[in-house]
């Protein structure tokens, strides 16, 4: 288990984070993408892309050295990554961290007080559909028994984090410290008991990864309630960070358990790449509708918080994919990835505007979709050796639900009500989920492309 998790070493880490890039192959002239990177702007007021790093992050296996390999080793790469046992870590990995964000966005929202209180209880919905979810995994590989145990245990620890955010809210102690009393001990040892019978998991371990989930959203929930967002920010990329630390012992066993159902090398490189690739995307959308809802709902300091995490989001996604290209490319994912992030938030900045700026949105609409789309298109062709008409569609795609977002957002502040709020929601997970339809191709087209390096 602990092999499984290994971190990488704070150097190791520092030097696969610290330069945005999606770089061209260095081993191979004929790889290199020369796409013109476009407008190089700025995501955000007063933020630059930044090198932050995530004190007590995690990229499993994603320091992508560009070690070669023989031919059997580059086709086993490339059979893990496809395989159904790399599925199931990457979905395990998603509905975790999906299950972070969602609590963080309801505990912020019911943090906001009243005129955030219908966006609490949409958020609130899906964190329990989520958990639905989750169970219904643990019903398919252990039993109903197991998930039935599973629904009550997870209900009641989402329930405990609405207790302590309502303590923080009222500057309550003492409901404070009973509602963590409930979680460091009720919920931990029955959780970790659960799991760790189920699938043969050291309990100690289990324990320990379950106390530092309940401590890391207590750290976001505290830092909601003080109003410090830069300090949110960086504990909720932690705490979402961390999620793969449960996420992937989770699936090693499921796999090793179900190894009929679920077959594959779960802990190869290559699915490694996979997981956190995706998990990245999954971070940037979530990470750019918390920066448009603060913009929307006017807490301007919160946006700013929010921008620079996407922005050192971005930096990391670049980053982790760059040891595999050259810098050249480096520079056009750079110019293209920070273009398209400004050009949401010159699209937030008109919708948000009273009245609307219908000519700003135009041209920000025609930006993200005659600029960023064909360029990012022809990058990711280059980068996985295939067309930019074969990722033209999902990437518009992702344009669309961004959108669709910010438009759902500044409905929801012009007119309050659940059903507005619901929207919000609906869309904001939606948009959350396609990210995967762009990073199980894009990782499986890089591993393909060139599987020597995993």
């Amino acid at each position: 288990m602990r092999t499984f998790m290994r971190r990488l070493s704070p150097a190791l880490l520092s030097a696969s984070l610290v330069v945005t890039g999606f770089a061209g192959c260095s081993d191979d002239d004929d790889d290199k993408v020369t796409t013109d990177g476009g407008p190089r702007a700025d995501a955000g007021p007063g933020n630059d892309a930044g090198n932050t790093n995530i004190d007590g992050g995690t990229l499993l296996d994603a320091s992508l050295d560009g070690a070669t390999g023989d031919a059997a080793v580059a086709s086993a790469a490339v059979t893990a990554v496809n395989s159904k046992a790399a599925d199931l870590r990457v979905t395990i990995n998603l509905l975790l961290s999906e299950h972070m964000i969602l609590a963080a966005k309801a505990t912020g929202a019911a943090l906001g007080g009243d005129a955030r209180k219908e966006e609490f209880g949409a958020y609130g919905a899906l964190l329990a559909q989520n958990g639905a979810a989750v169970g219904d995994l643990v019903g398919a590989a252990y039993g109903a028994e197991a998930k039935t145990s599973f629904n009550g245990i997870w209900t009641a620890h989402n329930d405990q984090f609405v207790e302590y955010t309502k303590g923080v809210a009222a500057n309550n102690e003492t409901q404070k410290a009973n509602a963590l009393v409930a979680l460091r001990t009720t919920y931990v040892d029955s959780f970790s008991a659960l799991i760790a019978t189920a699938t043969g998991l050291p309990l100690v371990d289990v324990k320990g990864l379950t106390l530092a989930h309940v401590e890391g959203t207590r750290k976001v929930i505290d830092a909601q309630g003080a109003q410090t967002w830069p300090v949110v920010y960086t504990e909720l990329r932690a705490a979402f960070a961390h999620m793969q630390m449960l996420a992937d012992p989770l699936a090693k066993a499921v796999t090793t358990k179900l190894a009929t159902a679920y077959p594959g090398d779960v802990e190869a490189k290559s699915v490694g790449f996979r997981v956190t690739l995706n998990q990245k995307l999954q971070e940037h959308l979530y990470l750019a509708s918390l920066a448009t809802g603060a913009y929307v709902g006017g807490r301007t300091t919160e946006f700013d918080a929010a921008n620079a995490a996407l922005n050192a989001n971005g930096a990391e996604l670049g980053a982790a994919i760059e040891t595999l290209y050259d810098k050249a490319t480096a520079d056009a994912f750079n110019g293209i990835w920070a273009g398209h992030n400004g050009y949401f938030v010159a699209y937030t900045a008109a919708a948000a505007a009273t009245p609307a700026n219908e000519a700003g949105k135009t041209t920000a609409v025609n930006n993200l979709t005659t600029v960023y789309v064909p360029r990012f298109s022809e990058l990711l062709g280059a980068a996985t050796g295939t067309t930019a008409a074969a990722w033209s569609t999902e990437v518009g795609m992702h344009v669309t639900h961004t959108k669709d977002v910010v438009d759902a957002q500044v409905t929801a502040k012009a007119t309050v009500s659940p059903a507005n709020a619901k929207i919000v929601g609906d869309r904001d997970l939606f948009a959350g989920k396609h990210m995967q339809s762009l990073g199980d191709p894009l990782s499986k087209g890089i591993v393909a492309k060139i599987p020597a390096k995993f």
